[in-house]
Order: C-alpha cells, then sequence, then structure tokens
C-alpha cells in the first residue's frame, strides 16, 4: 500500500512511477512531489508503504522547479543557435532570472524571436526532460563535450563517483535540484533583452510583474563580479580548490579588506555630504549590526563622534502592536515602531537639545525610561539601523540634506557553477540558522517556521525602498558558507525525518554538499561580518 496525502487515500502499491500515480488520482499539472517527506523527481519509483504529496503550483517549490524548466529550455535555445557560446545564469532581478554569455559577447534584440521560436517549439514537442546518473569518468566526458569547464573543476574538487544530470534534445545539463519531466510544463515564459543579457521569468498562470530594473544592485553585482573574476574565485569549484591547496590565509584577508573598503568609500561620502544622520536598512541577516559598528569606526577616524540608536527601543507597547491579516501581533510593520516619539526625538538631537532615550523592555512588553540623556555635539553624528531604515516614514521630520542612507545585502556572487547560482535568500537563511541557535537560543524548527513569514514581510518593509540608498554595500564573504556548513550541520543532523521542515533542510544540505568544509574558525577575523553569526559559539 502507499498512500496519497493530498486526499489521505490508500491504493495498492504497483510498480509505477510517481508521475504515473499524478495521473490515476488528478495530479497530472503537478511539477513536484514530496516521497516521505523529501523532494524528488516526479519521474521517481514508488516503494510498498510510501507517502506521496503533490505540491500545487503555488508551492515555493514548484515555482522553484518551474524556474529551472524554463532555465534548461533556455539554455538549451541558446545551445542550438549559439552552439560555441556558453550562457551563464547570474543572478535575480524581482521576479526575473538575469543570464548573459560567458565571455562577455552581447546578445542581440533581433536574436531574441528566433530564440523565442526555439523554446516554443521545443515546448511544442513535449520533449522528455530525463534525470540521469552517470559516473564519474562520463561526468567529465560530458562536461568536455558540452564546454562546461566550471561543472569540472567542481567535480575534480568533490569527492563523488556519480553525478545526476538532466537530458533534453540530445543536450546535458547540470541543474542543482529538481526539472519538469517534460517540456510541456513550462506553460507561459517571458524573455527580454537586457544589455547585455537576458532575463527571463516564467509562471504558471500567465501572469507577470513588471520588470523593473534595479540599477543601483546591478551596478554593485556588476562590481563584485569583476573583482571575483579578477582572483578567480567565482565558482565554488575555483574555491573548493583554494581550499585544498591551503591558499585560505590570503583569500580571506584580501576578502575582508574588500568588505573594508567599501565602508571606508561610505565614511568618505558621508563625510563629503556633511550627512549628521545615517540610515542603515537591509534584510534579515544581511548583517546590519555589524556594518554599523564598522562605519563607527571609520567615521571616528574622520573626527566624527558617532550615536547609535536602536530602533528596536522604539516599539509601542506589546499591547497597542498592531495585528497581521492573520491576527497575529505583527512586529515587521513600521506601525509597530513609535514613529511620533521617534521622529521628535531625532529632532532634538539635531537642534542640539538633550534626550532622553528609551529603552524597551522585551520582558513586560513596554517602553521604559531610566537617566539615559545624550546630546549630539558638533561632531556628533546619528547613526540608526534596522529593517525600516530607508522608509521614508521613520524620518518623516528631518530634512533629506542631513540624511545618508545605506543599503545592506549578502548579494553572494559565487556560483556552484554556470548554472547554478546560490540565492541571496538561502546565505542569508543560513546565516539566520547559525545565529538564532548560537545567539538566541532558538531552535531549528522556530527559525525555520518563521523564515516564510520573514521574508515575505522582506517585499513590504524593505526591497520596495533599496533604491532609495545614497549606497548599496555587499555583505557576503566568498569562503563563509565553507565556515557556515559544519555549524549547520550540526544542528540538523538528528533532525526527524518526519519533522515539519525536513523537506527544507534536505534542499539546503544539497546545496552544502558541494562546499568543501572550513573547520579552523580562526581564519575569521575577530571584526568579520561573520562573527555576528558565529560568534560565542561553544560545542
Amino acid at each position: 500500500m502507499i498512500r496519497i496525502v493530498n486526499n489521505n487515500k490508500t491504493c495498492n502499491y504497483e510498480n509505477k512511477t510517481i508521475y504515473d500515480y499524478a495521473l490515476d488520482y488528478g495530479f497530472e499539472d503537478s511539477i513536484v512531489a514530496l516521497k516521505n517527506n523529501k523532494i524528488v523527481d516526479i519521474m521517481s519509483s514508488v516503494d510498498d508503504g510510501d507517502f506521496i504529496e503533490f505540491l500545487d503550483e503555488s508551492n515555493v517549490y514548484s515555482q522553484d522547479t518551474l524556474m529551472k524548466t524554463g532555465i534548461l529550455l533556455l539554455l538549451l535555445a541558446f545551445k542550438i543557435k549559439f552552439p560555441k557560446e556558453q550562457l551563464v545564469v547570474e543572478y535575480t532581478i524581482g521576479d526575473y532570472m538575469y543570464l548573459e554569455f560567458e565571455n562577455n559577447n552581447e546578445i542581440h534584440f533581433k536574436d531574441l524571436e528566433e530564440i523565442r521560436e526555439l523554446m516554443d517549439d521545443l515546448i511544442s514537442q513535449n520533449l522528455r526532460i530525463e534525470r540521469v546518473k552517470v559516473s564519474r569518468k562520463e561526468a567529465f566526458d560530458i562536461f568536455e563535450k558540452e564546454g562546461y569547464i566550471q561543472k569540472s573543476r567542481l567535480l575534480k574538487s568533490l569527492d563523488k563517483e556519480e553525478v545526476y544530470l538532466y537530458k533534453c534534445h540530445e543536450h546535458y545539463f547540470g541543474i542543482e535540484g529538481f526539472v519538469a519531466p517534460f517540456t510541456r510544463f513550462l506553460k507561459h515564459y517571458k524573455l527580454i533583452n537586457y544589455f547585455p543579457g537576458v532575463v527571463l521569468s516564467v509562471s504558471s498562470s500567465g501572469e507577470f510583474s513588471k520588470f523593473k530594473e534595479e540599477k543601483a544592485l546591478a551596478k554593485i553585482f556588476v562590481k563584485s563580479k569583476k573583482w571575483t573574476e579578477m582572483l578567480d574565485i567565482g565558482y565554488v569549484g575555483s574555491l573548493n580548490e583554494k581550499i585544498i591547496d591551503d591558499n585560505m590565509d590570503f583569500l580571506v584577508s584580501v576578502n575582508e579588506a574588500y568588505f573594508e573598503n567599501q565602508i571606508s568609500y561610505i565614511a568618505d561620502k558621508i563625510i563629503y555630504n556633511n550627512a549628521r544622520l545615517i540610515q542603515i536598512s537591509g534584510p534579515s541577516s544581511s548583517g546590519k549590526t555589524t556594518m554599523a559598528k564598522r562605519l563607527s569606526v571609520q567615521l571616528a577616524v574622520r573626527g566624527k563622534n558617532p550615536i547609535p540608536i536602536s530602533m528596536d527601543n522604539y516599539f509601542v507597547n506589546r499591547i497597542d502592536t498592531p495585528l497581521d491579516k492573520d491576527g497575529n501581533r505583527d512586529y515587521e510593520s513600521i506601525n509597530a515602531l513609535d514613529l511620533k516619539t521617534f521622529n521628535k526625538d531625532l529632532m532634538s538631537l539635531l537642534e542640539g537639545d538633550y534626550v532622553n532615550l528609551p529603552i524597551y523592555n522585551f520582558i513586560t512588553g513596554e517602553r521604559e525610561y531610566g537617566n539615559t540623556y545624550t546630546k549630539l555635539d558638533k561632531n556628533g553624528i546619528i547613526i540608526v539601523e534596522g529593517i525600516h531604515g530607508l522608509n521614508p516614514k521613520l524620518t518623516s521630520l528631518v530634512p533629506d540634506k542631513d540624511k545618508y542612507k545605506i543599503y545592506v545585502s549578502a548579494l553572494t556572487q559565487l556560483s556552484i557553477d554556470c548554472h547554478n547560482r546560490i540565492s541571496t535568500t538561502d546565505m542569508r537563511l543560513m546565516r539566520r540558522m547559525v545565529r538564532d541557535f548560537v545567539q538566541r537560543d532558538k531552535s531549528i524548527d522556530d527559525t525555520l517556521s518563521e523564515w516564510p513569514r520573514v521574508h515575505a514581510a522582506e517585499y513590504i518593509n524593505v526591497f520596495p525602498y533599496q533604491n532609495e540608498a545614497d549606497s548599496i554595500i555587499d555583505s557576503s564573504l566568498i569562503y563563509e558558507i565553507n565556515i557556515l556548513k559544519k555549524y549547520v550541520l550540526k544542528l540538523v543532523e538528528n533532525y526527524d525525518k518526519k519533522g515539519l521542515n525536513f523537506t527544507e533542510i534536505e534542499r539546503l544540505k544539497s546545496i552544502l554538499n558541494y562546499f568543501i568544509e572550513i573547520n579552523d574558525d580562526s581564519i575569521v577575523p575577530k571584526n568579520s561580518i561573520l562573527q555576528e553569526f558565529i560568534g560565542d559559539y561553544n560545542e
């Protein structure tokens, strides 16, 4: 017997694939399925006693699989039209994925119509996209034939005797995760020329968000990419090589210096603009706290007296916290802050008055006042950091001429290989998992269960304001996942296979498998942004 979780039915076990059962039970449009709480290829076999759950199109894993299916078909179309070129997956822009040629050749607008026709033809043929397991030697032969240099470098650095690849139209693709079994599953896609490359979006409904260019972020991506290419550390394979060759000390020093140079540059701009209020924002686990501390040091070197103000101390009393749509207190909302008092105190400080700054008591859920009077001297400069740092409502009374706004994000220039990027969201999630356990005594279930809500709130409270920033800083470190790996694996090593977050944990573990672990934390400088997440760890 097997159990179909969706409709709580059991049926006699037969020698079928999950896809066969999907057709039998009315889930023919399902692109992803769970077998015993783990994501698997939907063409996988089923064993007696298995639990099968089909995920609908709104599920995050279904959306991810659909995007990877779109990427595979786009890669295939480009292989057909440009057999000597290599298309590389770069980064996301909203709901779109940006891709460009590896050799920096331009993708011309006039070529896209033919690419669309090729993709449409591949979809109409309903070609099989087969997940195949090949030996290590076979993989190297395939990578050489297809021109996948970075995939070869990665495999050489790993102890893998077998590799899973996807085969379609006589071409092979190394896509991390899962792809639809047939090309027909890509019903709707949007392809836009974005010099020098293209952006791709996919949809199960036919509805697409408007493509919105993020100029400031794009410039940071380009700048970081040039830096990683210069040091040959843009891909996990090349990074693993340096760990194997024991060449990490220099790389860590250069990486940390690169981050410090970003801060130093911003400090100079703050002085030049004669700003008196620094606003720092960024999504969860982007490193805002460390950024504020290291910026304070740089400003102090330049003769300034930084005064940090925590937004958390301006929470409204817990009883007055606004509620979300589910009736829960919404601490992510900007209305969870006493904006009137916050703005009043900022103006008083900027006008040279003493201000008794509040302290929020998280036990009682109320704001308290002691004898914490503060005054801004002639060299004083206020630093405010938090998720609402760039929201105009936060500092509505302060003239813009007195402000300097900074957006911090772990932009993650490192890619697994030419076809698989590491999402900034996954990087931040791993940071948060370790920090929550190490410093906040939170369980993995607590962190992972609240993460979707935290991430969804970022689209309301953080991302819309990133273009308000005067400067954007990339807080990611090339080597950090190699450091975080041992922490994450230790946290999840005994996790119950029937647990609520087993599926997500297995997905993260599959990414970590590509990284060689760095066991010695002593290579991480004491002032590194990474210490914000691994600091004070005890075995």
